[in-house]
């Protein structure tokens, strides 16, 4: 015999909650429960956009089901999870990233925060936050657009695995996944300025757009202008001393859904 117990309750509600419990003894009553369990949470859940939206939620919000676009309520896992999201204008997704970027970027000499960019399909278009507001007043974006924001300075990814963001150092190490072991048992994952962002912008905006912390090889920067030298007049270099090859950059991705803007 399988008992389930089950209740449903509105975030922040105050009047209280739905319970319920169903018990199944075989096989074909444990089926018809977790029907009844899928058919109850898309019933739910187009209730509560319904009266959501007698109170002024978007009328054709984004909907995501079990954390994947592109799916119906009644796709919906037994278990499962449904989330309407309202949609957002692209200038409210993008500029919180870049705003978030600048604001954990370390300080030591100024230049790394002076060196983020943000690239639209591989061009460069803006390089402060003013270029950024101006570019972002007249853009409407695409499902095929990508939006980059990359840090072109060539120790950038060094900042970006051993931790460093404005005013903290905090490595994260993982086992490694080469067979071969060629870096050692453990190796260092990025946890600095943008894989922080990366992970706040995801929960805030998962909504509305997909949003990853990535690594771009610098050769996919060779067109974008970048700094020679440090503020001291110490050169820069952005390959290898000892083998061909660029450095990497850490970047934030963002690919918008279909519908997912206004």
């Amino acid at each position: 015999m399988i008992t389930i117990e089950y209740e449903v309750k509105e975030k922040y509600q105050r009047t209280g909650s739905m319970k319920s419990t169903k018990t199944a003894t075989n096989i074909d009553e444990f089926q018809e429960l977790i029907l009844f369990l899928k058919e109850s949470l898309a019933r739910i859940a187009r209730q509560a956009l319904k009266e959501e939206q007698a109170k002024g939620f978007d009328k054709n919000p984004n909907l995501l089901v079990d954390n994947r676009m592109g799916r119906s309520e009644d796709e919906v896992k037994p278990f499962g999870k449904i989330e309407y999201y309202s949609r957002a204008v692209a200038v409210d997704v993008l500029m919180p990233i870049y705003k978030a970027i600048l604001e954990r970027s370390p300080e030591v000499s100024g230049l790394y925060k002076r060196h983020n960019v943000v690239l639209l399909n591989k061009r460069l278009i803006a390089s402060t936050e003013v270029e950024l507001e101006q570019f972002l007043k007249k853009f409407t974006p695409s499902p095929t657009d990508v939006v980059q924001f990359v840090n072109v300075l060539p120790y950038a990814g060094s900042l970006e695995r051993y931790g460093v963001s404005k005013g903290r150092q905090s490595g994260r190490m993982l086992k490694t996944r080469d067979d071969r072991k060629r870096s050692g048992l453990m190796i260092r994952q990025p946890n600095g300025a943008y894989y922080l962002t990366a992970r706040a912008m995801i929960r805030k905006f998962k909504g509305n757009a997909n949003i990853k912390f990535e690594w771009i090889n610098g050769s996919n920067l060779t067109g974008i202008p970048k700094p020679t030298s440090t503020l001291s007049g110490k050169p820069l270099r952005y390959t290898f001393a000892t083998r061909k090859g660029y450095y990497t950059h850490p970047t934030v991705t963002v690919r918008f859904y279909s519908g997912g803007i206004k």
